[in-house]
């Protein structure tokens, strides 16, 4: 008979892999896993989604659905300028998983510095007339960087999802050590609620 192709990680080329929170949890071993169904049960909680909501300044307590994913970019990994926006997606969310200095790099391959790569760019608009611009409403295209986060351990970026929310994940250039981060949205209740 036919064999059974091994379910992998979903991903878009060789440059970077997706893992779903159950995937995520399977490969990274039962302590591991267990950890990430931790951190799962709380980005879902109803106290935390509040508390999104506050920050970001959403006008309601965001929905129950809340999409959620690892991302593993080795060298060369990266991801063009894009917007996320999609159907009632409202705050994007990344925490960073990259070795740090301490007790949270047991390869010693030294904490994530600015010669790894891998930033979060944030993108600054403007209106125009080939996105629908003038004088129509909407149809805005990224400027160019305005922002450059550097990933660093434990640290959790947020930022609303809408028409001026262009980024990208800068290539990384770090030979052993991939960029890991948990990713994911909060979506409102219906598409047009919420910050955009």
């Amino acid at each position: 008979g036919k064999k059974k192709k091994k379910k992998g990680p979903r991903g878009v080329g060789k440059k970077r892999a997706r893992y779903n929170g159950e995937e995520a949890a399977e490969a990274s071993g039962a302590a591991g896993g267990k950890l990430l169904r931790r951190l799962q049960k709380t980005l879902y909680s109803e106290h935390f989604r509040k508390l999104i909501s506050d920050i970001t300044g959403q006008e309601k307590t965001l929905s129950d659905r809340v999409d959620i994913s690892s991302l593993v970019f080795p060298k060369g990994g990266h991801l063009l300028c894009h917007d996320d926006r999609i159907s009632t997606r409202r705050v994007a969310f990344i925490i960073y998983m990259v070795p740090d200095a301490g007790d949270f790099n047991p390869d010693d391959r030294g904490a994530w510095g600015e010669a790894d790569g891998g930033h979060l760019a944030l993108f600054g608009s403007k209106s125009s007339e080939r996105m629908g611009g003038g004088g129509g409403g909407g149809g805005l295209e990224p400027m160019g960087v305005e922002k450059r986060i550097l990933p660093e351990w434990n640290a959790m970026v947020l930022f609303n999802v809408g028409e001026r929310s262009f980024h990208a994940v800068e290539e990384v250039l770090a030979e052993e050590k991939p960029r890991l981060s948990v990713s994911g949205w909060y979506h409102a209740e219906d598409a047009g609620e919420g910050v955009a």
